[in-house]
């Protein structure tokens, strides 16, 4: 009996330790991408990883510290990819750029309406103004 309580409050008092080496449960882990960093050095880790819950990044680290840290629901392997901050364009054009050359010597109202519009309605579709990279 005295033999189970030692162990027991051994067990107990060694809790501490097993929760600080249990990793940290994230939705996303991106690992092994080349990463540009926000930070004031403007810093670029080689072999690094981005570690997100929700809507927010938890750590920005090396892999390897990373991995060590965090388990994840999703992990992607950026590997040979460049990970960096989302660039946010609230008002792009990107449909239009293809059409660059379509009747643009007109005025801009005639061009718009009689051109592009039209083209825009017939041909534009999310896979149309999607880069994708099948390597």
């Amino acid at each position: 009996m005295r033999l189970v309580c030692i162990l027991a409050c051994g067990l107990l008092g060694a809790l501490p330790l097993f929760r600080a080496l249990a990793k940290q449960r994230v939705d996303l882990v991106v690992v092994h991408g080349t990463l540009v960093t926000m930070d004031p050095q403007r810093s670029v880790l080689q072999d690094g990883a981005v570690a997100i819950q929700g809507d927010s990044i938890v750590a920005v680290d090396a892999s390897a510290k990373i991995d060590m840290r965090f388990e994840a629901a999703k992990l992607i392997d950026a590997k040979g990819a460049l990970v960096m901050p989302g660039l946010i364009n609230a008002h792009t054009h990107m449909g239009m750029s293809l059409f660059r050359g379509l009747a643009d010597d007109l005025a801009l109202d005639d061009w718009l309406h009689t051109y592009i519009f039209p083209a825009e309605s017939r041909y534009v579709t999310s896979d149309f103004v999607t880069w994708f990279d099948a390597a």
